[in-house]
């Protein structure tokens, strides 16, 4: 199993990455007997488009985008949506992120996508929402607040041998009445993606 962990917390979005190898029995018969080999299970996880609107240095919102291929695999790799500690939400704002999962391995994948709070419920909480749009174009919309721990809300199929697939992730914060509930406070969300080889009927 393969696995990617990002907490991402409004003003501070920090990575962190867990691997744990895993592997899958392979038949090979060569002259009259039969050789076993592991398959690799080889996923990689890139951030190929970030886009957004957030609250500049100088008070005012300001657009991001980037098509700027980064890898999120990679120990100390930039931030989620690459903002850091300058990323502060005003109503409006939103970051959005295309990540693409890609197979190197000789292995089928099985994929995950989980969010779930890591902080107390908080006004920004109420009103953040998330997005999670799948290769397809399915999306799946929740406020923060309504995130379940371990809840699965998208995942997908990954055939072996350089095949990719892509999804998105979305946060935003909409221009509501009650906005200035929020002013001050702030949330924390994990992000976790899983790869795990595929098995008989998957």
């Amino acid at each position: 199993m393969k696995r990617w962990v990002y907490s991402i917390a409004i003003s501070m979005i920090l990575a962190c990455v867990g691997v744990i190898a895993t592997y899958s029995i392979l038949g090979e018969p060569e002259n009259g007997t039969t050789y076993l080999r592991a398959g690799t299970l080889e996923i990689d996880l890139f951030r190929t488009e970030l886009a957004g609107c957030i609250l500049g240095q100088d008070g005012a919102p300001r657009s991001i985008s980037s098509s700027e291929e980064v890898d999120l695999g990679k120990r100390n790799a930039a931030p989620l949506f690459g903002e850091g500690e300058a990323a502060m939400l005003v109503p409006g704002s939103y970051l959005d992120a295309t990540l693409e999962l890609r197979n190197r391995g000789n292995v089928a994948a099985v994929y995950r996508v989980e969010l779930k709070m890591t902080a107390e419920l908080t006004p920004l909480a109420e009103q953040l929402t998330v997005s999670l749009r799948s290769h397809d174009g399915t999306v799946v919309r929740l406020p923060v607040c309504e995130l379940s721990d371990g809840e699965v809300l998208l995942e997908g199929y990954l055939a072996a041998n350089e095949k990719s697939e892509s999804f998105g992730i979305r946060l935003e914060l909409p221009d509501r009445s009650d906005n200035n509930a929020a002013m001050g406070s702030s949330t924390g969300i994990e992000f976790i993606v899983t790869a795990t080889q595929a098995t008989v009927g998957e």
